[in-house]
């Protein structure tokens, strides 16, 4: 946490803000975990703050629903694939085989899917999960919101999955399905 305290300092100097500690600490305490979020936070948020002329202070960040935007998952990867485990009837291995299968090549897209959606894992740390790379979850992102559009009968296994993890996840929106 101090770590990540410093880092946000740190970069504020070198960007020419002016970021009370106290700011600091709370895009510490709920940004990203990963240095590259954090940073993208403070500037996103810092940004913002200029653009509406206010100043970057906590009754900023939670009226304009940052903190809430901020706030880590509360669905994790592992959640979601045992959901797309068990409703697809395949397995672990399966999901991380090299299998180009249809039914598992689906199922795998599904879950790098959802796991885009909910979490603030980067393309790179969710492909780890599936032995993928960054970019196979780009496309794999993009084919099943294809597939969705075109698709009712995949819009719906997509779609309750989404609202089984909402319920567990009651900080995100049931709107916005895409």
């Amino acid at each position: 946490f101090e770590e990540r305290v410093e880092v946000l300092s740190r970069a504020a100097i070198a960007n020419y803000m002016q970021v009370d500690a106290p700011i600091l600490r709370m895009l510490a305490e709920k940004g990203a975990t990963d240095i590259r979020g954090l940073l993208g936070t403070l500037i996103r948020v810092h940004t913002q703050a200029k653009i509406e002329n206010k100043p970057l202070d906590s009754n900023f960040l939670s009226e304009g629903g940052l903190i809430s935007e901020m706030k880590k998952e509360s669905v994790t990867m592992e959640e979601i694939v045992a959901s797309v485990e068990y409703n697809f009837g395949i397995s672990k291995q399966e999901l991380t085989s090299k299998s180009r299968k249809g039914n598992i090549a689906w199922a795998r897209q599904v879950a790098m899917h959802l796991a885009r959606k909910f979490t603030q894992l980067s393309l790179e740390q969710i492909g780890k999960t599936f032995e993928r790379d960054h970019a196979t979850v780009c496309h794999a992102d993009e084919k099943v919101k294809e597939l969705m559009k075109e698709l009712p009968s995949k819009r719906y296994e997509v779609e309750f999955l989404i609202k089984k993890l909402q319920a567990k996840s009651p900080g995100k929106s049931s709107d916005g399905l895409l």
